[in-house]
């Protein structure tokens, strides 16, 4: 009888044993179900979260190309700008001469016939940085309007070297008709070598 008994004990050991064998698989396969959906839905919530960043990113991604275009068209209005001006700093380092002058006239009448002659005078200036090197300004006076005509007189007189930025005085300057036509209009010119 013993050993009856001994064999149900092994049985029930057993049975018990294969109860908890079987609750522990269904527990281990509840928990895999369990972690499989927590899974899919990480995976599924990963998923959504790239597809969101990379929509965010190309959003950035053509803001910025806008504003990098933007950027550059500003880059080149700058340049042209900066094109300009120092094309307009050269002009002015260039000598610039420019003057400011006025005239008297005066008849003389003789035994032999008569002239008039012009007396000329005023400031003059060389607005570029630059010495106007071997500098001469010629005057002439037309008998007609808008310096057309006959040319009644030319006088040129030598200024020599003029500093950059720096305004002269003429001395005074005649020039002899050597007719009694009286001028229409006069004008002046620089030269420089």
């Amino acid at each position: 009888m013993s050993s009856g008994t001994g064999s149900k004990s092994s049985r029930s050991v057993l049975i018990v044993l294969g109860l908890l064998v079987l609750i522990l698989v269904a527990g281990l396969g509840y928990t895999y179900y369990t972690l499989s959906g927590e899974v899919t839905a990480g995976n599924s919530s990963i998923s959504t979260a790239t597809s969101q960043l990379q929509s965010q990113i190309s959003s950035l991604n053509s803001s910025y190309q806008s504003q990098i275009g933007s950027l550059n068209a500003q880059i080149s209005s700058y340049q042209s700008q900066i094109s300009s001006l120092n094309s307009q700093l050269t002009s002015y380092q260039s000598p610039f001469l420019f003057g400011l002058f006025t005239f008297t006239t005066s008849g003389y009448h003789g035994m032999f016939g008569g002239n008039w002659v012009y007396t000329i005078s005023g400031p003059y200036a060389n607005f570029g940085a630059n010495t106007a090197n071997s500098a001469k300004v010629t005057f002439l006076f037309y008998s007609g309007d808008n310096h057309t005509g006959n040319v009644l007189c030319q006088t040129t007189v030598i200024l020599g070297n003029i500093t950059g930025k720096s305004v002269n005085e003429l001395p005074q300057t005649v020039c002899n008709s050597g007719t009694m036509t009286v001028y229409s209009s006069w004008t002046w010119k620089f030269a420089t070598s």
